[in-house]
């Protein structure tokens, strides 16, 4: 298996994600490639926050930020985008 940079993702994993922003298996995919990587939580919810402002109706995209908000401590901004979820 590849080695992965511990400072940015695979291009290829992150424009496959991109490319199909409502696609459960697309962000598997991401998240999995994100972890090998061992990226920052912050580059992450960064790279999450901008696509969700595109794509607003993604519900993997309002899941997966409100996994990124749990991990970096903020549980109240988790908790809102979880129940965005249940909408």
């Amino acid at each position: 298996m590849p080695a992965f940079s511990t400072n940015a993702l695979p291009l290829p994993v992150m424009s496959f994600a991109c490319r199909w922003p409502c696609s459960w298996a697309a962000w598997n995919l991401f998240c999995a490639a994100q972890c090998r990587a061992g990226g920052g939580i912050k580059q992450w919810a960064k790279f999450v926050g901008a696509l969700r402002a595109k794509h607003p109706g993604s519900l993997a995209l309002t899941a997966l930020q409100g996994h990124v908000s749990a991990l970096s401590g903020n549980y109240s901004q988790a908790m809102h985008h979880y129940s965005l979820l249940l909408r």
